[in-house]
């Protein structure tokens, strides 16, 4: 009696494995391109998240800037001066209310008033205080005849002071106003926050950005920006440089440029910043500009 195994003959293996082989490549053929695009979707998004990212932070510290405090060495960096704070100070004696201290150009105090309450970040001790700077040079230099460099102390008791007002203690041996100077204005810059610079380096290689855009702080007031942009701004004992803070990386390419008198625009300075991020051949190019007030 013959018994009969069942299975594959050869030829139906290969035929079935043919058959297979060309489904797949079928398959791969139509997903490849798909799966190719979410991929560069995603990091697409990635570098848009981070491009916006570093333009937001760069918007922000120069709308917080110290009038004319912007200044550039090249159109890969700019520094700046933001500030935390600000208002109007006293100018004559209240008629109303005894014990007012006004800051008079030609009269240096040890305290004065303002009039309004300097919150949520009220100044500290060793912090600064810009009042009536014309040019970056006033901001910049030490000592400058422009620059009020004021060491605050602590305030007296709000109790004490006229209805409205509040008082800044301040070392009256550095307190010097530009004559003529009527704004009444003030602006409070941290002492551990300082100037600001931003730096970028830009290249490009096997699809991938080389560069990155860093943030410097806390190196001190310098009266010259250092000679080109990627060398990091030392300290103001020309011993230390700051150190810096990555704002984002895979620049492929960076412009920024800084017009302190756009056109009509009176006492308005504008920031133009071109940023492209590069990865794995998929690019992203954010462009954004803000004004500065210039003003003091």
């Amino acid at each position: 009696m013959k018994i009969k195994s069942a299975g594959f003959t050869l030829v139906e293996l290969i035929t079935v494995m043919v058959i297979v082989a060309v489904l797949a490549a079928g398959l791969v053929a139509f997903l490849r391109p798909a799966i190719g695009n979410y991929m560069a979707v995603g990091r697409r998004a990635s570098l848009s998240d981070q491009a916006d990212s570093a333009m937001r932070l760069m918007m922000r510290d120069i709308r917080l800037a110290v009038p004319n405090s912007i200044r550039q060495a090249a159109p890969t960096c700019f520094e700046l001066v933001p500030g935390s704070g600000g208002g109007r100070f006293r100018t004559a004696v209240d008629s109303a209310n005894a014990g007012s201290l006004p800051l008079e150009a030609s009269a240096p105090a040890a305290a004065f008033d303002v009039f309004m309450p300097q919150a949520p970040v009220p100044p500290a001790a060793g912090d600064w205080i810009v009042i009536g700077n014309q040019t970056a040079d006033d901001i910049y230099n030490t000592p400058s005849p422009t620059r009020t460099g004021i060491l605050v102390v602590a305030p007296p008791p709000v109790a004490a002071l006229p209805a409205g007002t509040h008082r800044i203690t301040v070392n009256a041996l550095r307190v010097n106003i530009q004559p003529g100077y009527d704004g009444s204005r003030f602006m409070i810059v941290p002492a551990a926050i300082g100037p600001v610079m931003y730096s970028c380096t830009a290249g490009l290689l096997n699809g991938r950005g080389t560069g990155a855009l860093l943030r410097y702080s806390g190196y001190g007031f310098n009266a010259g920006m250092p000679n080109g942009c990627n060398a990091p701004p030392l300290a103001i004992n020309n011993a230390l440089t700051a150190q810096p803070s990555l704002v984002a990386n895979n620049v492929s390419a960076c412009t920024m440029t800084y017009d302190p008198n756009p056109g009509a625009t009176q006492g308005s300075g504008y920031m133009s910043i071109q940023l492209t991020l590069t990865d794995d051949n998929e690019s992203v190019t954010l462009t954004y500009g803000a004004h500065a007030s210039n003003v003091p």
